[in-house]
């Protein structure tokens, strides 16, 4: 019954994996479809992503390229400023300028009525102003005051502190009367107009700049010139552009102009430098402006490259869901097909085992009739055997207790006949005894008669007691002899029921070897019984009663179930050997997996946490690296400045196309004032120390620390450069006190405690210090 029901299980789930493999396969060929359609959508996805990167880089470049533009803009901004400074400076110091012209200027501020020089209050053209310059010659140096007081007053100050001479144009007493001498030369061919004409002034010189070029003509070129002197018969002073000067009465001035000084144009180019830097300015904010408008694009086309990189990332991941849902959609319907075919195999097996089992079953129905038949002829046997034996039993119990019964009165009777006796021969004794005495008696004499009458008493009462002791004795005799022969007879029975006894022994004894014969092939049967029931069990999980419900009631002959038997035998055994320890095994290796499997578990959430910690740190550090990257920047540009005086410094980060910002180079990008903007290692020796210098200051500068020691850093740096270096350190003071091992004067000047070990004597050191902030050190 359980074989046709796992027979029917087995058709159903046969039955069920046909269905299954069915849907796995048509669930597999759907999602060959939709993963045909997914790739589509990622080849396209993939597509637009190609786009907006050369989109991205296409704008990347553009901003490269306004980068690079800035860059070059802001490197002329800093030339510029630089010359704007340098120029500045100059004017400020009046280099160029005689040093009595120096020392009069240093009082400008303190005397108002100094109102410069000549060069401070005309301007002009470019393209006049070497002409301009050359008219002038030393008088652009005259220095301009509003009275002739003042100039005596500066005068004497030049002469008492013996600063040299110089030329003084008093407003209130130098008068032009602005008028070129002969006008109408200044219509000749090549004549360009009067030099007054040709410069501004405030209206208040405008005396001052006729008497200085009123009477001077330029002229375009050296053959115009010639040719107007010659018409005016060499009575004009004259000066070309290109700076040759023709004198009235024909003294002709020129060559190489070598006075690079331009005192004239210092102004003009000042203001052209501010013009130039303004127009800079501007075009770096403009540049700046679009660098934005690309980095906002970029950013855009950065979010929207993400968004499709995102997009085709999880394409990619449906894509990979699909295909493993695919595959295991195969391998599902693969499995269904193996488990049909096993479902198939396992329904023959069972058709087998039931055919196999209705064999065992016939064959053990025979026996078990057999048993039962031989076991209840066994049984009946063993009833009568035992009703026999039971009657036997209580006749025996009841004989023995009647010859225990005779026994006992046998014995009393046998112990009274021997009182009996001694009693007799006592008395016979006594008699015998009184007899003798009684002779004796008579022999002596009895003169009174007593004592024979008192012993013929007692000898007579001896006799009746005699008497009566025998005719006891004799009945006792008579009682002794109806025992002994009654003994006799239970003898005689006793010894007919010990042989009947032995008898019934032997019968016994014949019937319990019948009986533990019948009990051995009875158990014998049981156990044939009970191991085909367990056989049964084994091989077919079936009962009993369960497998004589499953009776085969074919047609085949013992034969030909005993040849399938034996070819299902040689089948099973070609299987191979059966592994007694499979289930052990699985059940080690099922904890073992277990075991294991929890133990990749916790790796992979303790991986899971490590790489999100990993990921965590590292997005912090690349957070903090941008903002201090950007401030370091910004710090290094302010300290190069300081430093060298003005130009450019910059850090650039140098890095391939998806590089890891972390594992990206620095560039050291300088400009010192007057170079070109180049990489540090394109430097002097000196500019690479300074610049170097200035990038340890900047990252010192955003944290400040307590202490610092610096060991001869400046020792490559030039006396203006270590002034600056030294000077800087000052500054610094406010927030680190600083220990600089130094041989250079001016770091040591600028310092407010020097420490020095010196050898007077040999092999003895001392230490010597000075406090640079005494006050008597500060004469």
């Amino acid at each position: 019954h359980q074989l046709k029901e796992r027979q029917e299980a087995a058709k159903e789930e046969l039955n069920k994996a046909g269905k299954a493999a069915e849907e796995a396969a048509k669930q597999a060929e759907e999602l060959d479809r939709q993963l045909a359609e997914l790739e589509q959508k990622g080849s396209e996805a993939a597509d637009t992503l190609v786009g907006l990167r050369a989109a991205l880089e296409q704008v990347e470049s553009c901003k490269e390229e306004l980068t690079q533009q800035l860059t070059e803009t802001f490197s002329s901004l800093h030339a510029a400023r630089s010359r704007l400074e340098t120029l500045t400076a100059l004017a400020e110091r009046y280099d160029g300028y005689g040093e009595s012209i120096k020392r009069v200027m240093d009082r400008k501020k303190d005397r108002p009525e100094i109102r410069g020089v000549i060069a401070d209050i005309i301007s002009t053209e470019k393209k006049y102003e070497l002409a301009i310059e050359t008219a002038l010659g030393g008088r652009i140096q005259n220095i301009v005051v509003t009275k002739e007081s003042a100039a005596k007053d500066l005068i004497e100050y030049l002469k008492k502190n013996r600063y040299g001479r110089a030329t003084f144009l008093p407003m209130d007493a130098v008068k032009g009367d602005g008028r070129f001498g002969k006008r109408e030369a200044l219509e000749e061919k090549g004549a360009l107009g009067s030099a007054a004409d040709l410069v501004q002034a405030a209206p208040e010189y405008t005396g001052i700049v006729s008497s200085l070029l009123g009477r001077i003509q330029v002229v375009d070129n050296m053959d115009n010139a010639v040719a107007i002197a010659r018409k005016y018969g060499y009575s004009i002073n004259m000066v070309t552009l290109d700076g040759e000067h023709l004198t009235p009465g024909g003294a002709i001035t020129g060559g190489a102009f070598k006075n690079n000084a331009n005192l004239l144009g210092r102004g003009r180019m000042i203001a052209d430098l501010k013009k130039e830097i303004k127009k800079h300015a501007e075009a770096g904010e403009e540049i700046k402006k679009q660098i934005a408008a690309c980095d906002e694009t970029i950013a855009a086309r950065t979010l929207e490259a993400d968004a499709a990189n995102e997009a085709l990332y999880a394409l990619k991941i449906e894509q990979t869901e699909l295909t493993a849902r695919r595959n295991q959609s195969r391998a599902e319907a693969e499995r269904q097909a193996a488990a049909k075919k096993e479902s198939e195999a396992v329904l023959v097996t069972i058709e087998q085992q039931l055919l196999q089992l209705s064999y065992s079953q016939a064959k053990a129905a025979e026996e078990t009739a057999q048993a039962r038949e031989l076991d209840e002829k066994q049984r009946t046997e063993n009833e009568t055997v035992s009703a026999l034996l039971d009657k036997l039993r209580a006749d025996r119990l009841a004989l023995a207790e009647d010859i225990s019964t005779k026994k006992q009165e046998y014995t009393r009777l046998t112990e009274r006949d021997s009182f009996l006796l001694q009693n007799i021969r006592r008395l016979t004794a006594e008699a015998e005894a009184l007899r003798t005495e009684k002779e004796q008696l008579v022999r002596r004499g009895d003169p009174d008669g007593l004592q024979i009458s008192e012993k013929m008493a007692e000898l007579n009462a001896a006799k009746e007691d005699l008497e009566e002791a025998e005719e006891a004795l004799k009945r006792s005799s008579a009682r002794l002899k109806g025992a002994i022969t009654r003994r006799d007879n239970y003898n005689k029975r006793q010894s007919e029921m010990v042989d009947e006894r032995e008898s019934s022994n032997e019968r016994i004894s014949a019937l319990e070897k019948d009986l533990f014969r019948v009990q051995s092939q009875r158990e014998r049967a049981q156990e044939a019984f009970d191991a085909l029931v367990q056989n049964i069990w084994e091989e077919y999980g079936l009962t009993p009663d369960e497998a004589e419900r499953l009776q085969y009631d074919g047609n085949l002959t013992l034969a030909e179930l005993r040849r399938r038997i034996k070819q299902k035998r040689e089948e099973i055994k070609a299987l191979g050997p059966v592994n007694v320890n499979a289930i052990e095994e699985e059940r080690e290796l099922s904890e073992r997996y277990t075991f294991l499997t929890g133990q990749y578990n916790d790796l992979l959430t303790a991986r899971d946490a490590l790489l999100n910690i990993i990921e965590e740190l590292e997005g912090g550090m690349r957070k903090q690296f941008e903002k201090n990257f950007r401030q370091i920047r910004a710090e290094f540009n302010k300290v190069f400045r300081d430093l060298f005086g003005g130009g450019v410094a910059d850090l650039q980060l140098v890095r391939e196309e998806g590089q890891d910002l972390l594992d990206s180079g620095v560039s050291v990008i300088a400009q010192p004032p007057g170079k070109k903007l180049q990489n540090m290692m394109q430097l002097s020796g000196g500019e690479k120390a300074l610049t170097a210098i200035a990038l340890i200051f900047a990252i010192q500068n955003l944290k400040p620390s307590p202490f610092c020691l610096v060991d001869e850093i400046e020792a490559a740096l030039d006396e203006p450069n270590v002034d600056r270096f030294a000077n800087y350190l000052k500054r610094l003071k406010t927030n680190t006190q600083i220990i600089a091992i130094t041989h250079r004067r001016g770091t040591m000047q600028a310092a407010e405690t020097l420490y020095g070990i010196t050898m007077q004597e040999k092999g003895v050191s001392i230490q010597v210090s000075v406090d640079l902030s005494d006050p008597q050190y500060n004469d």
